[in-house]
């Protein structure tokens, strides 16, 4: 087996429908590497491997996840791709669909999946934009027009905005569904390139990292709190950079480049991280 390079990817837990619960014993966390995708069990910490060959090699891969129709997609930045599985399968063979191919108009950086109103969300790093499409990437839609590079997405479709990262001034914005009433939510310089956004719809927070670090404030950009990485030197912390980031409870689950085979998990309260490690990825 090759040698694992670095655990990355948006973690999800899946647990939103009883029936799913039923049957994987959740709540899980989703975690993609470069060619692989893996199922981790959060009650026993069994990990699955769900997906074996993502077709390409993933380069900042991130995930989302179909709650209603029980698919999993993937985007590739370096390739602008986005695919999709099953999971559960059911009655089906699990097979790899290209929603996005290589090649195409676009250049897909980041995903999120509406499962109310069965809509794809990406940001296109060609367009320096935000499209939405059915789920099978048909009918694209322009919903977001940037003069600036747009990172990572997320979605809170219950209130009806998504959130959005502005690369080059270091902000998170947010706008209605379907793009209006932009607005800035969040400024941080520090923000790069690999940062990711989180929802806490429990506590009604936003996360996001910020190199070793991860920060969060209410969704309206108040009441800043800060949880700083422990237990590496200043040599370690300058080139030192969180992946992955999921909720579940109290707890936020992450991945990072010092440690790639690790998922680790620390209080959501901080502020300094009590690091534990959860799961070693073989």
């Amino acid at each position: 087996m090759p040698l694992m390079q670095s655990l990355t990817g948006i973690m999800h837990d899946l647990t939103s429908k009883k029936s799913r619960q039923k049957e994987d014993g959740g709540p899980n966390l989703l975690v993609a590497d470069l060619n692989r995708i893996y199922l981790i069990n959060l009650n026993d910490s069994s990990v699955t491997k769900l997906v074996v060959d993502t077709q390409g090699g993933m380069y900042r891969p991130e995930i989302d996840y179909h709650h209603g129709k029980s698919y999993i997609y993937w985007v590739d930045s370096y390739f602008g791709t986005i695919h999709r599985t099953c999971y559960p399968c059911y009655d089906n063979e699990r097979k790899t669909e290209v929603i996005i191919p290589k090649s195409s108009n676009y250049h897909a950086q980041s995903v999120a999946i509406d499962s109310d109103n069965d809509h794809i969300y990406w940001s296109d790093r060609d367009y320096n934009a935000v499209f939405r499409s059915e789920l099978d990437g048909s009918n694209e839609l322009v919903i977001i027009n940037s003069s600036a590079k747009i990172g990572h997405i997320a979605l809170d479709v219950k209130n009806n905005w998504i959130y959005f990262m502005d690369n080059e001034i270091g902000s998170i914005d947010r706008c209605t569904l379907n793009g209006k009433d932009k607005t800035t939510i969040i400024s941080d310089s520090v923000m790069t390139t690999e940062s990711r956004i989180l929802l806490d719809f429990e506590e009604n927070r936003i996360y996001w990292t910020v190199r070793y670090m991860i920060r969060s404030a209410t969704f309206d950009g108040s009441n800043l709190k800060e949880v700083q990485s422990y237990g590496y030197t200043l040599y370690q912390s300058s080139s030192y950079y969180l992946f992955g980031i999921a909720v579940q409870g109290d707890y936020l689950y992450f991945t990072e480049n010092w440690n790639s085979r690790y998922v680790k998990k620390v209080e959501k309260k901080g502020p300094v991280m009590d690091m534990w490690l959860m799961f070693i990825i073989q």
